[in-house]
């Protein structure tokens, strides 16, 4: 009597769950499960037919089912928007955060250590985002690049759809429209923000240098607007990190030139009067009921000489704004508390030209204040209340930035605790989520009795 090879059948017995488990997954029932089996085998498992064959005619099904989609669905659209629409959708990015959410890559045949560690890392990314509520973009931004593998997957599974049902793109996209949810349209789409700024600038005529190099395993890139440093970004890969400092200085110059902010003070461009100087007081009182903000509170006083130094100006103008007691206080107040003060400055500023003070050495003195002013609010140490706030990435402040160290692999537990390579942080503690079968794959995900956890994934022994 012929035995069966232990590991041969638990091998089977694994395609055959996958198969199922897929299938149930595109609601469609393969004629040929074969073109599934080979679909879900990578060119490192051997003596196996990989899935490269059917991942390049699934690129190109994809690719056709999507540009039918958009072109029926955006009449309106031009062919630039369109393109970038389908770039969009079937990017590496997308797919693969596609194979993450379905969890797709627990169905691969691999074997391929360095493999299951590139899909580790970008899966936990993936998943501290979606814990954080950060979302994603088509064109990345990730600290981690999206291991190309994933996005063949999903590909490889639409070819071998399409192939098994004879070719029918219309019948593909039934299938596959629901996996690759949600669509990105002309609405939710971010533009590619390196191609934002450089119009931003070029509509705005300002100057747009970026600069990029390399400390260690780390690409920097810096982008400068007007020889000013605006953009910061970081990442391993040059790409990704040229993203990151382009959507960074959006941000900066969004709220730098925030058009509720601008305040027209005529004053400042000769002697100011009493009607003017009123005026620009009721401007910002209408701009803060307008925003149901608490009204600022002015303060003045006639300058006085010193002992040893004439006094340079004849009035001094204060304004203090009281951000709200509440625990509820959200980011935004960081930002209404730098643009306040600007509005300060330049109303100081215009009293003082109309009482003849000095102009240069009022503005120099406002621009440096401004300039230590929004220094200091970066810092979560000067407004410690804003890690409680909605939106901020968690509760605790470690290095002047706001984290949570039940989360946060680099500090987990407390400000500075790393977790090892290859670890993540759950509830304060650093685990190996790769074979802990209490955390496997995720935090607090346990394996079922008599299952074991390896490389993330529940499995039985033979």
């Amino acid at each position: 009597m012929k035995r069966s090879c232990p590991e041969a059948e638990e091998r089977d017995g694994g395609l055959r769950r996958a198969v199922t488990e897929i299938e149930r997954l595109l609601g469609y029932v393969f004629r040929d499960h074969s073109l599934l089996a080979e679909a879900l085998t990578h060119s490192s498992y051997p003596d196996h037919r990989s899935y490269q064959r059917l991942e390049f005619v699934g690129d190109a099904a994809l690719s056709l089912a999507i540009t039918n989609h958009l072109y029926l669905t955006n009449p309106d659209l031009g062919p630039g928007r369109l393109s970038a629409l389908r770039a969009a959708n079937i990017s590496t990015e997308k797919l693969a955060r596609v194979a993450v959410r379905h969890r797709l890559y627990r169905f691969l045949r691999r074997n391929s250590h360095a493999l299951d560690q590139m899909v580790f890392d970008f899966t936990n990314l993936v998943m501290v985002e979606r814990e954080e509520e950060i979302g994603w973009a088509p064109y990345g931004g990730s600290t981690v690049k999206a291991p190309k593998v994933l996005a063949d997957i999903v590909e490889s599974i639409a070819g071998a759809v399409y192939v098994d049902c004879n070719f029918d793109l219309e019948l593909l996209w039934k299938v596959f429209r629901g996996i690759l949810e949600p669509i990105i349209t002309s609405e939710n789409m971010d533009e590619q923000p390196v191609t934002t700024l450089y119009e931003l600038c070029q509509k705005q005529g300002r100057s747009i240098e970026i600069k990029n190099w390399k400390r260690g395993f780390v690409n920097i890139t810096n982008a400068f607007v007007d020889g000013d440093l605006m953009g910061i970004g970081c990442s391993e890969q040059k790409t990704i990190a040229k993203l990151n400092a382009a959507r960074d200085a959006l941000q900066k110059l969004s709220a730098l030139e925030e058009p509720d902010m601008e305040v027209e003070l005529s004053s400042a461009a000769g002697n100011g009067t009493a009607e003017e100087k009123g005026g620009s007081k009721q401007k910002l009182s209408q701009f803060c009921s307008k925003k149901h903000w608490i009204m600022p509170i002015y303060k003045a006083c006639e300058g006085r000489r010193l002992r040893r130094q004439a006094c340079r100006f004849p009035v001094y103008i204060s304004l203090r704004y009281q951000l709200p007691s509440s625990s509820a206080t959200d980011l935004r107040a960081m930002a209404i508390t730098r643009c306040l003060f600007v509005v300060a400055v330049a109303l100081a500023v215009a009293v003082a030209v109309s009482l003849a003070s000095p102009t240069t050495a009022a503005t120099g003195v406002g621009h440096l204040l401004v300039e230590r002013s929004l220094r200091a609010a970066a810092t979560c140490s000067k407004f410690p209340r804003m890690c409680h706030a909605k939106g901020s990435p968690g509760p605790d402040c470690c290095r002047r930035g706001c984290v949570d160290v039940r989360t946060d692999s680099l500090n987990c537990g407390r400000c500075g605790r790393r977790c090892r390579y290859g670890r993540a942080c759950c509830r304060g503690r650093c685990v190996n989520i790769m074979y802990d079968a209490k955390n496997c794959g995720g935090c607090r995900r346990r394996c079922p009795k008599g299952s074991f956890c390896r490389y993330g994934m529940c499995g039985y022994a033979s």
